[in-house]
């Protein structure tokens, strides 16, 4: 299964001759099929996103849906906004839903390891 993931994947596995827990394996695959394929994003009339190592659990649609319900009723007050720092950031879906759905048009920061 594992040289089967890697040529399907690309893993970059060089050497076969150790042990990797199967959760390991799944969440190799799992981060490299979002890379590939990239994630729609409904709030953001499903564009898509093309995440490097996989998506925080509360970047889902749900949370997602959520945070741009909240910023469409309060676009008054993110809209007047020149600055957003985003701490964290990985993907860097938020501040392009902050951009979309509140009419920022400031500066962003996105900040992350």
């Amino acid at each position: 299964m594992l040289k089967e993931a890697e040529h399907q994947y690309e893993l970059g596995l060089k050497k076969h001759d150790f042990f990797v827990p199967i959760p390991v394996i799944e969440g190799l695959v799992s981060a490299k099929s979002l890379q590939n394929q990239g994630i729609q994003i409904h709030s953001l009339a499903s564009k898509k996103i093309y995440p490097m190592y996989g998506v925080w659990t509360p970047t889902t649609q749900e949370y997602l849906n959520l945070f741009g319900n909240y910023l469409a009723q309060n676009k008054s007050h993110y809209s007047r906004k020149q600055t957003c720092v985003d701490l964290g950031c990985g993907t860097g879906v938020l501040p392009i839903v902050l951009a979309e759905e509140a009419g920022f048009d400031g500066h962003i920061y996105s900040i992350d390891n």
